[in-house]
């Protein structure tokens, strides 16, 4: 079979926010491409108007808005002034190259121009590789175009030139809850062993304490398929995908859902704090993310799993970033009994070290004090709350309102349309726990406020962060 170019490409500038509504163009893009090279240089009286205006829409020469995106050039109002050519301008670049019968006539009036579409190529989301390159590492022989992005070509033309192997091959057993009828035999009780889901495999992290239980028995009996064994990597192929963390001294028949892949490895080839390191890090991560089926609802079948190529890395190697790991786990579990101490001696000093709140839940108060503290839920007038103050209260040192003995301010929810996978970290509820701050999934566009104003919403060194919500 002759080995024939095929062209790829994938959008990659969004015509929509995260809340669904439709990003036009303004007239600071127009500066930002001029700077970046893909449009001529702008007329200066357009120029002009573009640093007076920046924020202002810009309109076609039809006088409508312009969706942005990548797909092709719309002209505008202003004569000689185009958004950036896209994957239609450089398809038919492609087109012209290969003498496709439906560009002759374009191809004998214009010709190739070989310098236009490498330019095109270089800087939209748009690769040509041969068949056999297609098919290369390419067992489901996968024709979408996003399964071709250049950071994933990147990653494989790196990995290739290590001594790589398929997961599958250094593996003993890669498997997972299996069979979803098991699900009938989970309930949630108070005491019993973890029941490890997405949520609670970070990166290197288990988070144990807060894993729902279940019976030993049936985790140890009826759902033996999923029993986390020690030194396992776990690896999360559902919801929130490619996090991964080793099993290190977690209680006995800890057990994992069907969200969660757990890999035994062969330990005479690769270290499992080696690999649990190696699929955090951007090479494992695209790695997964690649993988990924279906865009409804991402996950990652096993069979995909197995396909993950990781590099056999010397042993001396391999164990020093175990080593590493250790010490991490063992700072972590320092800081977590230094905190304990804290905690304890804090608690000792106002007299609360050995509290038990009352159960008692019934509370009378007047209408007067209900008014005057603008609260009329009875949850706020719970007797347990009013042991708590009256101590805080009683204290020998004294005591004080929060807001009289610190600075507090409120920052923002600017709105999910500004919500990208790159810019500025945004630390949500859900990035804050009881020891850490968690590394945010969410980022913010830098145009989302000015720059000043930015600048005194990010948080200072020794800010307290506190949830609310």
């Amino acid at each position: 079979m002759e080995d024939y170019p095929i062209f790829f490409a994938t959008i990659r500038e969004p015509s929509k926010d995260n809340s669904g509504e439709k990003i036009f163009v303004k007239y600071k893009d127009f500066l930002k491409w001029e700077e970046e090279g893909k449009i001529p240089p702008l007329p200066e009286e357009f120029k002009k108007k573009a640093l007076e205006n920046p924020e202002e829409r810009v309109l076609d020469k039809y006088g409508h808005l312009i969706v942005k995106h990548d797909l092709y050039s719309v002209e505008t109002e202003f004569e000689g002034v185009k958004t950036p050519e896209g994957i239609a301008e450089a398809f038919l670049e492609f087109a012209k190259k290969e003498g496709f019968s439906f560009v002759k006539k374009k191809l004998n009036e214009e010709g190739f121009n070989e310098e236009k579409y490498k330019r095109l190529l270089d800087y939209l989301e748009a690769v040509e590789l041969k068949l056999s390159e297609v098919r290369e590492d390419n067992y489901k022989f996968r024709i979408d175009s996003e399964f071709f992005k250049k950071e994933y070509l990147e990653i494989y033309k790196n990995l290739k030139n290590l001594n790589i192997k398929y997961l599958n091959e250094v593996s003993k057993k890669i498997v997972n809850f299996g069979a979803y009828s098991l699900c009938k035999h989970i309930n949630y009780v108070k005491e019993g062993v973890p029941y490890l889901q997405v949520g609670n495999i970070k990166e290197f992290i288990i988070d144990v304490e807060n894993a729902p239980k279940i019976k030993e028995e049936i985790s140890r009996k009826i759902l033996s398929k999923s029993l986390v064994e020690e030194e396992q990597v776990l690896l999360t192929i559902a919801g929130t995908i490619g996090n991964s963390a080793v099993a290190y001294k977690l209680p006995s028949y800890t057990n994992s859902n069907q969200a969660i892949a757990n890999i035994t490895l062969n330990k005479k080839l690769v270290n499992p704090f080696f690999l649990a390191t190696f699929l955090n890090s951007k090479y494992g991560k695209k790695q997964t993310e690649r993988l990924i089926i279906s865009s409804v609802q991402p996950n990652l079948l096993l069979i995909e799993v197995k396909q993950i190529k990781v590099p056999l890395l010397s042993h001396p190697f391999q164990s020093q970033i175990e080593t590493l790991v250790k010490t991490a786990y063992q700072n972590l579990e320092e800081s977590k009994k230094l905190y304990k101490k804290a905690e304890e001696l804090l608690l000792e000093e106002i007299d609360l070290k050995d509290f038990k709140p009352t159960n008692e839940n019934i509370a009378i108060v007047s209408s007067k004090e209900a008014f005057l503290n603008g609260r009329l839920d009875a949850e706020y007038y719970q007797p347990k709350y009013k042991q708590i103050e009256d101590k805080i209260k009683s204290y020998k040192g004294g005591w004080d309102y929060l807001g009289n003995i610190v600075n507090i301010k409120k920052s923002i929810e600017p709105g999910s349309k500004y919500y990208q996978d790159e810019g500025i970290p945004f630390v949500r509820v859900s990035d804050i726990s009881k020891f850490e701050i968690n590394q945010p999934s969410i980022y913010l566009s830098p145009n989302f406020l000015p720059k000043e104003a930015i600048e005194k919403l990010k948080p200072q060194k020794n800010t307290i962060l506190l949830s609310k919500d």
